[in-house]
Order: structure tokens, then C-alpha cells, then sequence
């Protein structure tokens, strides 16, 4: 974007956002768009937040599972020298 008259085009007339949450904190957002107003009711926007959950289960269970293998790596590396 360069300059203060930028014009940025947007072609969407609805979005709806979920909070991706860890534990208790958020850490990012499930963001869709729609190019017609209103495009979600009440049971898309359930499932939405369904899949917003399910993403943040999923990323902490690569963080756990990433944590798991430095330590078993730390592990392996202080048996090996020591």
C-alpha cells in the first residue's frame, strides 16, 4: 500500500469472525467471507465456532506433541554425552 490515498477494494459484504482459542486465551481467528449480506444463519454460525475449536484442539495438540519430542530429544542428546 503505497501513499495516504491508498484505496484498498473490498469485495465482501459479510464476515463473520471465531476466536481460535488456547485454553483460555485467544491466539488467532477464523475469518470467512461472503460476497452476499447476511450469507450465514444461526446453524452455519454454531458450526463455524465448532470448527474454530476443533482448530485450536488441533494446534495445541501439535504444540504439546512438539514440546514432547525436545524433550525427548534434550533427552536423548544429555544420555548420549553423558
Amino acid at each position: 500500500m503505497e501513499g495516504a490515498g491508498a484505496f484498498i477494494w473490498n469485495p465482501f459484504n459479510f464476515a463473520l469472525g471465531c476466536p481460535i482459542q488456547d485454553s483460555e486465551m485467544p491466539f488467532g481467528s477464523l475469518l470467512i467471507y461472503s460476497k452476499e449480506p447476511h450469507a450465514f444463519g444461526p446453524d452455519e454460525v454454531l458450526l463455524f465456532e465448532s470448527l474454530a475449536k476443533e482448530i485450536g484442539f488441533g494446534l495445541r495438540a501439535i504444540d504439546r506433541q512438539h514440546k514432547l519430542d525436545d524433550q525427548i530429544h534434550e533427552k536423548g542428546v544429555k544420555a548420549f554425552f553423558y
